[in-house]
């Protein structure tokens, strides 16, 4: 299977918890249908197309970077309604009072590895087009559009699928759907891992339509686990990198 490879990054970032409102918590790293909405971004498709997260689509995640939040007051405006804009002008002056502080949970800097492959071509070489030439039609962001995303082509990728007939290491979110019954195997010593319910798949009108158990490591590490089957690649010579989509 062809694959790209890119790295995103920024400043911060914040992929909301839907079930989180008045102190908006995020997920640790972006979501399947995030990662699709940025490389749909990126390449210049409609907000609500589904193209880069059906069932032709290979989303995989590799944190770069350690796992850092941070919480910050953000001052909120509140938008005048439609009765208050009956002669065309609104003074902000009047609510200057009535703006609320929300505190938010941030990640700060934020530092991904995503591979991707798609069955249609058109999708999978309009992204390498623009990844190599490091533009994109719409500006990619970090969960909300105060966090700019860049991005950086790394390499195009030839994987190798496998079955696996014991552990091996896992370089990349696993989701736990994919991976056999008590084959996980953590090294509490020296690691922290994580296990974190997220959408795996929305709709058209952004309702999620599956959910995955994301596993993985807070400072980046491998995980060792027996995957039903898993993609290898040589990373570097006599060094080979395992990864998992999140979904297949």
């Amino acid at each position: 299977m062809k694959a790209l490879k890119f790295e995103i990054w920024g400043e911060f970032a914040h992929f909301r918890k839907p079930y989180t409102t008045s102190s908006p918590l995020t997920f640790p790293f972006p979501t399947r249908p995030a990662l699709a909405g940025i490389i749909s971004a990126i390449i210049g498709l409609p907000k609500n197309n589904d193209t880069c997260q059906n069932e032709q689509s290979y989303i995989g995640i590799c944190l770069k970077n350690s796992v850092k939040k941070m919480r910050l007051g953000i001052n909120l405006s509140l938008a005048p309604g439609v009765s208050a804009m009956k002669t065309g002008y609104y003074d902000v002056q009047k609510q200057s009072n009535r703006m609320p502080q929300i505190r938010y949970e941030y990640l700060k800097d934020p530092y991904y590895i995503v591979y991707f492959s798609h069955e249609d071509e058109t999708i999978y070489n309009k992204l390498k087009e623009h990844l190599q030439n490091h533009t994109s039609v719409y500006t990619p962001y970090l969960g909300i559009s105060e966090h700019i995303a860049d991005f950086k082509f790394i390499s195009e990728l030839n994987l190798q699928e496998k079955q696996a007939d014991s552990a091996v290491y896992i370089h990349s979110v696993i989701n736990k759907k994919y991976v056999k019954p008590n084959s996980i195997e953590l090294d509490y010593e020296d690691s922290e891992y994580f296990n974190v319910r997220m959408p795996n798949r929305l709709d058209k009108e952004r309702i999620a339509q599956e959910y995955c158990e994301a596993l993985f490591e807070k400072n980046c590490k491998a995980i060792k686990a027996e995957p039903v089957k898993y993609w290898s690649y040589e990373n570097e010579p006599q060094s080979e990198r395992n990864i998992l989509f999140l979904r297949l």
